[in-house]
């Protein structure tokens, strides 16, 4: 029984020592596509490798996909625990470096493998607590920006 421990307990930390030497000589291939748009996306800061007034490119866009894609697991009763963005997300850091008419570009163009819902993009910058100006539309739709709550003055006396 203690043979069977010990050759476990071997076993558990060679493994870990593969794993910890695997984690350190990973590097991707700087040629490979997916491993290039993903390290510009991440060092993308609203200037990056775009213009000033320029939209960042719509492959950018799939983070978002999983909040505002249509799907027939969501429908009906079920629609309101589709997820949300998370502010810590990508897709709500490369909507908050964007202006809103390239979030809106970006929302309302036809992709083909995937439907897009259109009103449930719409409070993308709220979720994401990106300013929006009041009354901003997106092809006649109000978009939903976020606004900081005001104190209401009955908060039982604490600062």
């Amino acid at each position: 029984m203690a043979v069977t421990r010990l050759h476990l307990l071997v076993l558990c930390f060679s493994a870990m020592a593969i794993v910890q030497a695997s984690a350190f000589s990973f590097k991707p291939n700087d040629k490979d596509p997916f491993w290039k748009s993903l390290q510009d996306f991440l060092h993308h800061k609203g200037g990056g490798h775009k213009k000033k007034g320029q939209c960042a490119p719509l492959e950018y866009w799939n983070a978002c996909g999983l909040y505002i894609a249509e799907s027939k697991f969501w429908q009906g009763p079920f629609k309101k625990w589709q997820p949300k963005a998370d502010y810590h997300s990508l897709c709500c850091k490369l909507v908050r470096d964007e202006s809103v008419g390239c979030i809106c570009r970006a929302v309302t163009l036809k992709y083909p493998h995937v439907k897009i819902d259109v009103n449930r993009s719409m409070y993308l910058p709220q979720w994401c607590k990106k300013p929006v100006a009041k009354g901003t539309k997106c092809r006649g739709m109000k978009v939903y920006g976020y606004a900081k709550k005001k104190p209401s003055g009955h908060d039982g006396g604490r600062q």
